[in-house]
């Protein structure tokens, strides 16, 4: 298995794995930290999502560069890494 595809596979891991911690701590009422969990599931999915898509171009990626890159189609490669950070 190439990297790219492992890295794919540890992510949506852990995504999967946040969700189902959110879910617990949501039902045993800590709305607190079921959302921060909440929140690292959807970081941990759209990374993947990203790299899957080879749009991971540098370590600065983050949940903005998922909305451009997903949301809004018409800035489909419109940012570019400068500095070693994302968009």
């Amino acid at each position: 298995m190439n990297w790219r595809l492992q890295q794919i596979r540890d992510l949506w891991q852990r995504a999967t794995r946040a969700l189902g911690v959110a879910e617990r701590d949501l039902a045993s009422g800590d709305p607190d930290f079921a959302a921060a969990r909440a929140y690292y599931a959807a970081f941990y999915a759209a990374s993947a999502l990203l790299l899957a898509d080879d749009a991971w171009r540098c370590p600065g990626m983050s949940l903005r560069a998922f909305a451009i890159r997903f949301t809004f189609p018409r800035f489909r490669g419109a940012w570019r890494c400068q500095r070693g950070r994302g968009p």
